[in-house]
C-alpha cells in the first residue's frame, strides 16, 4: 500500500540542478539546461533534494544523524563512504523534495491506477517512449542521437510522466547495494 505522493513529470534537468547546486556534473553525453542531469551519485541527489526544498520554502526531508536537515551543517565526509547512507534519515511527513521509494517509482513508471499494462512505461513500442542503447548511446559520437536527450521528447506514460523508461538512470531512496 502506498500513500499519496507527488512526482515530477520530467527528470531533473541540468538547468535545475545547476541552479540549486551551483554546478553541473554532466559531461560527455550532451549538456544543456533541458537535458537530464547525470554523473550524480545518491548522496548528491539527497543533497539536491534538501537544498531545493530549502530554496523553495519547503521543509527538507533528509537529516544526517543529529546534524539536522541543513546540508551545510553536516560533517565533512558525510557523502564519501557508501556505509554513511545508513546515517541519513527521511522524514516522510514533511513537504520537501525527496527521492521516490523503489515501490513508488515502480508504481508511477507502470502508470499507477491508470496502467494499461504496457511492456514499457507508456507503450509496448520501446522507440515511442525511450532513449536507450540502440537509439542513443550506441550511435557513433557526433551523431545527432548519440547520448542523452532533452527531457520529454518521447511519449509520456498513462500518468503524464516522461522518460520513465530510458534516457538516464534515476536514484530511489532504497539505495542500491551489493
Amino acid at each position: 500500500t502506498l500513500s499519496d505522493y507527488y512526482v515530477s513529470k520530467y527528470e531533473v534537468t541540468q538547468g535545475s540542478y545547476e541552479y540549486v547546486m551551483r554546478e553541473n556534473p554532466s559531461h560527455g553525453y550532451n549538456t544543456g539546461p533541458y537535458f537530464p542531469v547525470y554523473n550524480v551519485d545518491w548522496y548528491k541527489a539527497i543533497e539536491y533534494c534538501n537544498r531545493r526544498s530549502a530554496l523553495e520554502g519547503f521543509t527538507p526531508c533528509y537529516s544526517y544523524e543529529a546534524y539536522g536537515t541543513d546540508v551545510d551543517d553536516w560533517p565533512v565526509g558525510w557523502n564519501l563512504q557508501n556505509s554513511n547512507h545508513t546515517l541519513i534519515q527521511c522524514n516522510w511527513d514533511v513537504n520537501g523534495y525527496r527521492l521516490l521509494s523503489e515501490l513508488e517509482w515502480l508504481y508511477a513508471g507502470r502508470g499507477g491506477a491508470s496502467s494499461l499494462g504496457y511492456t514499457y512505461s507508456g507503450s509496448n513500442i520501446l522507440d515511442d517512449v525511450a532513449w536507450y542503447d540502440q537509439n542513443s548511446y550506441l550511435m557513433p559520437p557526433g551523431h545527432s542521437d548519440h547520448g542523452v536527450h532533452p527531457v520529454g521528447n518521447k511519449a509520456p506514460n498513462e500518468l503524464g510522466l516522461f522518460d520513465m523508461t530510458g534516457n538516464v538512470y534515476e536514484w530511489c531512496w532504497d539505495i542500491y547495494s551489493t
